[in-house]
Formats: C-alpha cells, structure tokens, sequence
C-alpha cells in the first residue's frame, strides 16, 4: 500500500517533515489525511457553509487523528438549521433582498436557452472529452427535452410597497436602490399600466432521473468555465471588510437586510413555509437600516453557497431528485447522473462527497450489468469489438466508473464498490461505434484504457499478496519485462506519440496520457528509490550498530527486482541496478510532474483536484529525501526542484479550501522549501485562496497554475487523478 500520506513514515522524509507535520496537528500519519476529509462538514447545497455544529468549524492547527466530536460542542449552540441548511422546496427561502447571480429571484436556477447551452458546450469540451460515455448528439437530444418540457413561469404579483435593497448587476451609482426607493413604471399608450409579461419557460423542472441528468451536466459545464482557485464554502464566519469593494464603492450588499419583511410572504410559496422571523413576530423596524449597512457593515448577510460556488443552483435540485431514485436500479441515466455528480464534488475538491456519488454509480452499474455479463465475457474471450450499443454504453460506463472510484481509493482508505472484480471480464468498448466525438478524443480514452489495467497487474504483482489459486492472471515475473510493455510506446495512438525527451504537452488529452505513462513508470521503479532512501538512513543513524536495520522491499518474494543485499554496510557496494532503476524512478517522478507544464497560466480541468494535488505533494516529498540523499542527489537538480516545489505550491494553493487537508499539504511544503532553499519568508502570509499573489516577502516566480498527477499505487495502484 502507498497511500501519499503515508509517504510521512518513510523514514528520510520524516526526518525532513516531523516539524512541519506536528504544527498542522497532524498526530496519527495512518489516518492522514482522510480523518480531516471525513471531519469536513457536509456541504451545503442550499444553505452556506459546510455544517453549522462547532465541531466542524474551521481551525488550525487541526487534530488529523480524531473523529470525534469535540467535549465541548453542542448542538444547542448551532444556528437554527434552516438558517444554514435552508428548508425544504427549492433554493431559497431568500433572505428578503433580490440579487443578480446562478439563481433567479424566483428562487429558480437559470434556466434560459443561451445559459444552458452555453453549459451544455463547456461540459462536452471539458468533461465528454475525457470520459466520452454519451454520445454529444444523445446529450443534445436529452438537454432539448429537457428545456420544451420546462414548466411556464407565471409573473410575480405586485408585491406591498416596502423597503428592500436589491443590487443590480453592475456598477456605479445609477445602479443603485436605497431602502424605500421604487421604481416608477412606464404607462402604456392609453394612459394605463403595461401589461404582464409573458410568461417564460423558468419554473421548476419535474423530478424524473433524465432531470437529475441533465442538471448535473449544467453544474458541471458551469463549473468547468471557472478557472480560478478551486472556489470554497461561504464559512459562516465570513464578513466583508471596510476595505471591501463592495463597501468601498458605496454599493450595498444584496443580502445586507437580515429581516423577513412582508415581502417574504411573496416568496414563501418556495418552501411551503412562513418566514421563521415573522412567525416569531420580529419587527423589520428594527433591523439596521440600509445605509448603516453601507457605511460601516453591520448586520450584513453572508451569501448562500450556490452564489459563490459555480453550478451548485443546479446541482443542488439534481442531488434531491438523486435522493429519491436511490432505490432504483434499472436505468442507466441513474447511474450518468451519480457518476457527474461524483464528477461535480471532483472539481470542488471534496473526495468523501464525490467518492459517495461514484460508489453508488458502481454499485447501481454492477446490477444493471449483470444480466449482460456472460455476453460480456464471451466478447473478451473471443477477442471480439462489441458491436451492439447496449453492450458497448455498458464497457463505457464500467471502465469509466472503475478509473473514477480507483482515483479516489489511491489516496483514500475507502472501501471500494467491487467493481474490479469484474476487470478481467470486461471488453474495452469498440470505440469506432461512438459517434459525434473528435479522433483525438477517441483515441486519448484508448491510450488510457491501454494503460489502466496494465497499470493494476504491476500493482497486483509488486505490491499486494496475489492469490495463486486463482488463474487466468497475467503475471509479470520480472522489473525489466515490465517496463518494457509500455517502453515501446507501441500502445500510444499515433496522433499522440511522443519520446521520453519530449517538453511537456500543450493539449490535456496528451498531458493527461503521458502523466499515466510516466505514472507507470513511476509504480515501478519507486521501491528502488526507497530501499536507497532507507539504506541511507541506516547508515547514518546506525552505522557502528551490532543490528544493522536490513533493508526491506515492496515486491512479492516471487518477483526478480535487484535489491541491497543484507551485508552491504556503504553505498560503494549498492548493486548497481538498484542505483541505475531508482534514477529511472527519479525520472519519472520529474517527468510526471511536469508533464502539464505546458497547458498556461490557468488552471486545467481535470477529474479529481484532491487526489491530483495531494498525489503531486507526495511527489515532492519523495524528490525532497532524494535531494538529501548522498547517492540520489546526484539526479535531482537543484534549480528544477526549486521550480517543481515554486509551481506546486502555487497549484495546491489554488486547490485548497480552508477545511481541506490540501491546505495542509500546502503548509508542509511551505515549511520544506524554506528548510531546503533557505528562503526567509513566512508563506503562511498570504492566508487568502481567492488570489494568486505571493506573500508579502515571499519572492516566487509569476504564478502558473499547474495540475500534475504522478500517483503512488493502491488498490488498483496507477498513476491517476486525470
């Protein structure tokens, strides 16, 4: 097993990160860092925040090694549920003021034909294209159904005359509405007031799974277009500063007024509920008033979750209607929806959320495909291309599942769905049959489906005990035999060919295959670099010792790997192989790094930002004991290291919210690079994650946004996260 935190208990790096990991709190390495994932409050798809209990509030440094609930909470002294989690039947209850954003003043997600489309074409461009499991004509077809069937929005009654703040969308003082202001409107020709506008197709969409469907595919499309930091929670704690924009320019907060005046009655219909305030009999004349709001904050409201995090309007009815077709496992439309709304918490950084979503994709998957599996396995045995669409969307969907729930148990301690069990029966899907799909993208998902399961017998045969009753299995017997397989670059589709020496790609579909590639490599020749790494901590700390710790290594004792012989008491006497193979560990490790190096400054859409991320941080880790190292120093070069660790950090910074274990892999890193380089700077300075800047004092190149994946093996043991 090579969980990247466990990278932590490899003795060379210990000694370099101890101090660092001590002040984040982490205590127990073996529970890092999926306890601080699985403390991390549910989010909010309503309300803000993550979870109201004080148990789940943001603090540092954080006890990685405790699940419990703190002594001192309470429940008691939580807000009001409603107040964080909102109520139940729609987005809303608003909080009595109207605003521009993702969803409407009605309570709606936006639902016009341009803002869906536009969704539609960014989620084919960024997702479609590396899990290209519906057919973009099918989607198409789906999404116009979806948008003819839509519910008319009747228009909203003339509401009492009553102050209420509204903010439009732009700037400046004409856009402007004081408390007890109104808008004068237009008569018609006759003298007479308008008449109503027509009604649009906005309402509420009915609750059918093919909904479900296509809102995730909204929220994903939507969140796809933000490129910025990986956007957080609204944390209830949040308040704008005087030297906010907001309060400088003199607008007013959208949700600066928190009473529930008699306008919230023409709104309550979205919830079936009054306002909580007004059945209390709160007086809205006693709530600040506008302009003290505007002038010093007070009694500002925070925004709501899905008015800050890209898509969550549409997410949000998606999951409620995922909620009621939990039980149903008779539709592959299901199992789409639960796979992009694993996909949706992917982007936001949330593995505990997505990996729920992707574990029941794989469970739902494996009962709908069971009638078809002996037609399945006769289509493997016989080396045939499925030819029927069924069977085909079936090998779509299962290796797609299986690449997604294998991403998340790479760096988690999850359980995972049984779905591998079903690899070696399974047929790649016949990829000429998929229409609507560019060549390039037809052929990336074929490199990577080349890779995947070669990449899973490495770890089965190095790594996990294999059962040898059990036939049938592919065995690799030696290192070199290994990594020959794919040292041909025979299996890389000839738009894609590349050599070892090769800069980095500037497409992600080649980034993305050749960050496998190097993951392959990576997975093979990391056990070298340890028994090296560990060799020399025994030296050093053990070297006139009666009981010389032996070295020990990761292969099965079947596997023919070079290794440090029990004796060997200096470096000078290290076989040779094992010094020549860990290089080529080192090598990969760099390459895997960098290799999406040459995508821009802004951030990649990729499948999983935490597993990324946090594999990238256990890259580092590794590259750091090398540099240390009296034999492995000689391959890792200084300047490359210090540029790795420069564009790393800035990604991780970019990555981690602030209940994340991904801040903590930042702050560790922080805290290696000032002990290597000697860099005299306190990174923690810049504690915002809405920005790219540098700490005051802390001198960093122009920030580039990267996303690297080189992995460390587990379960299904690849290079993943892509």
């Amino acid at each position: 097993m090579a969980l990247a935190g466990l990278l932590l208990e490899w003795p060379s790096i210990r000694e370099l990160t101890k101090h660092h990991v001590e002040r984040e709190g982490v205590r127990h390495i073996s529970e890092y860092p999926i306890s601080q994932e699985q403390n991390r409050g549910v989010l909010m798809v309503y309300g803000r925040g993550e979870d109201a209990r004080p148990s789940r509030q943001v603090r540092e440094p954080t006890d990685h090694g405790n699940l419990d609930m703190a002594d001192d909470s309470s429940d008691i002294a939580s807000p009001p549920p409603a107040v964080d989690w909102s109520q139940l039947g729609g987005l809303s209850p608003p909080d009595q003021v109207e605003y521009k954003g993702g969803v409407l003043v009605d309570g709606n997600p936006d639902f016009s034909e341009p803002k869906v489309w536009t969704y539609v074409e960014s989620f084919k461009k960024n997702i479609l294209n590396m899990h290209p499991i519906i057919e973009p004509k099918l989607l198409d077809n789906w999404v116009r159904y979806f948008l003819d069937n839509l519910p008319a929005s009747q228009p909203r009654p003339a509401k009492p005359q009553t102050s209420k703040p509204t903010l439009a969308v732009g700037g400046g003082s004409q856009t402007e509405k004081v408390a007890g202001s109104k808008r004068k409107r237009s008569p018609g020709s006759d003298g007479s007031e308008p008449p109503p506008p027509a009604p649009s197709r906005t309402g509420q969409p009915d609750r059918s799974i093919r909904t479900a469907l296509v809102l995730t595919v909204l929220a994903l499309g939507k969140v796809c277009l933000h490129r910025g930091n990986v956007p957080d929670v609204v944390h209830p704690t949040e308040h704008p500063s005087h030297d906010s924009p907001v309060i400088r320019n003199g607008a007013i907060s959208p949700r600066a007024n928190r009473c529930s005046g008699p306008a919230y009655s023409s709104q309550s219909h979205l919830s079936g509920l009054p306002s909580p305030k007004a059945e209390a009999g709160e007086n809205p004349g006693n709530c600040p008033s506008i302009r003290s709001v505007g002038a010093s904050g007070a009694g500002h409201i925070p925004k709501k979750n899905c008015e800050v995090i890209p898509g969550l309007e549409y997410f949000a009815y998606a999951t409620d209607i995922l909620g009621n077709h939990i039980v149903a496992y008779n539709n592959m439309e299901d199992v789409y929806a639960n796979i992009f709304a694993g996909l949706y918490h992917g982007q936001l950084g949330r593995p505990m959320e997505s990996f729920a979503f992707i574990h029941t994709a794989s469970h739902k998957l494996q009962v709908i495909m069971r009638p078809s599996l002996d037609k399945m396995r006769r289509i493997k045995r016989n080396n045939e291309f499925i030819q029927e669409t069924k069977y085909n969307q079936l090998a779509l969907t299962f290796w797609t599942c299986l690449q997604l729930e294998g991403d998340l148990i790479a760096e988690l301690q999850l359980p995972p769905s049984g779905l591998l069990s079903y690899e070696d029966d399974m047929p790649h899907p016949n990829m000429s049959r998929l229409e609507g799909f560019d060549q390039r993208i037809l052929d990336s998902y074929s490199g990577q489906l080349y890779l995947r399961p070669h990449l899973n017998r490495i770890h089965r045969m190095f790594y996990v005990p294999e059962d040898p009753a059990k036939p049938g299995k592919d065995k690799f017997g030696n290192v070199g035999v290994v990594s020959d397989v794919v040292l041909g670059m025979h299996w890389v589709p000839v738009s894609f060919a590349f050599r070892e020496d090769d800069p980095p790609a500037d497409d992600i579909l080649a980034a993305r295959l050749r960050a496998k590639y190097w993951g392959a490599q990576v997975i093979a020749y990391r056990p070298f670099i340890r028994q090296i790494l560990q060799f020399s901590h025994s030296i050093k700390n053990h070297a006139s010792s009666p009981n010389f710790p032996s070295v020990s290594s990761e292969f099965r004792h079947n596997i023919t790997a070079p290794a440090i012989r029990p004796k060997t008491r200096t470096h000078g006497y290290i076989d040779t192989q094992v010094v020549e193979l860990a290089e080529k560990g080192i090598k990969a490790l760099i390459e895997s790094t960098r290799a999406f190096h040459g995508l821009g400054d802004k951030r990649p859409i990729i499948t999983n930002v935490f597993g990324t991320a946090h594999a990238q941080w256990g890259n580092l880790l590794i590259l750091s004991a090398a540099f240390r190292d009296p034999i492995l120093h000689t391959y890792v070069d200084e300047e490359l290291l210090r540029t790795l660790f420069h564009k790393t950090i800035q990604f991780l910074r970019q990555s981690a919210t602030a209940t994340s274990a991904l801040r903590t892999d930042m702050h560790i890193l922080e805290g290696l690079e000032r002990d290597l380089f000697g860099y005299d700077h306190d990174p923690r300075a810049n504690s915002s994650f809405s920005s790219g800047t540098s700490a005051p004092g802390y001198h960093t190149p122009r920030p580039v946004p990267m996303a690297v994946q080189p992995q460390m093996p587990h379960q299904t043991g690849d290079q993943r996260h892509l």
